[in-house]
């Protein structure tokens, strides 16, 4: 490829008319011919993004409150990110499928949220309120039964990071979404246990 040099410009970027893109690699300018970018719109390549806007409308719930922001930008510190970051890192990282039976309800996947952190919990959806947990002892598990739900009440079904704020409150609740590749969307993750 020939350089290209100007007498008027030290540095030129981005795209003239749709025919030429102008750039820079490791600190050596050059220019191209545009392309049109990739975007098939697949439905996997549409739930991907279904799940990460998701992600992001929870970590932004989250972060809402001066507490929580707090709570979760201390935990995010050590790995030089901020808490929203982290929040979505969980939640795009980590997957469940949950059944339900009588005042229970079993859930399967896996998590990348710290195993001693870590559990699967229910919280009501009329309320969000608390439901149980269990805690979880490998970063893929199955069938980790979160007991002592009341029959007939919707649960959101999730993880959780247990050391951020209290075991108890929704702040903690980190992953409520799956990809679903069949629709292109994601799917909230919420059950009604029944006999």
């Amino acid at each position: 490829m020939a350089k290209w040099t100007s007498v008027l410009f030290s540095d030129i970027r981005n795209k003239v008319a749709n025919q030429v893109v102008f750039s820079s690699w490791k600190g050596r300018g050059y220019m191209r011919a545009y392309a049109v970018p990739a975007n098939p719109k697949t439905n996997k390549q549409l739930a991907q993004r279904a799940m990460m806007r998701e992600a992001v409308k929870r970590a932004q719930a989250i972060i809402g409150t001066g507490a929580s922001k707090t709570a979760w930008n201390v935990v995010a510190l050590a790995l030089q990110v901020s808490g929203a970051n982290l929040i979505a890192k969980y939640i795009s990282g980590s997957t469940i499928t949950a059944t339900g039976g009588d005042t229970q309800v079993t859930v399967t996947g896996k998590t990348n949220i710290p195993l001693s952190n870590a559990l699967v919990a229910a919280f009501k959806t009329a309320d969000e309120s608390f439901g149980a947990s269990a805690p979880i002892t490998t970063a893929e598990f199955t069938d980790v039964a979160i007991t002592g739900l009341t029959n007939g009440t919707e649960y959101y079904i999730g993880l959780m990071r247990k050391d951020v704020l209290t075991e108890t409150s929704y702040d903690g609740f980190v992953c409520m979404w799956k990809k679903n590749e069949a629709t292109g969307t994601a799917d909230i993750q919420k059950i009604t246990p029944s006999a």
